[in-house]
């Protein structure tokens, strides 16, 4: 959570949070190791997914928190 919250400190705008073209890597990176150690794809996206969603709420908060604004 520490780097989380470190990244939404130094974020600059509130639109910077959420940078899909980075979620969208890290979903790719953790199917290609599911599938290389043979474990179910649509498990690891749908964890993901959430795991990744929750830290970017997190995040959003903390910016809005750090800067003021809503």
């Amino acid at each position: 959570m520490r780097y989380i919250e470190a990244a939404a400190r130094i974020k600059a705008t509130r639109e910077a949070v959420r940078n899909q073209w980075r979620v969208d890597d890290v979903i790719s990176k953790v199917k290609a190791k599911a599938r290389s150690v043979d474990f179910p794809e649509d498990l690891v996206e749908q964890v993901y997914a959430t795991l990744v969603e929750g830290s970017i709420q997190h995040e959003d908060r903390r910016w809005v928190a750090s800067k003021g604004e809503n």
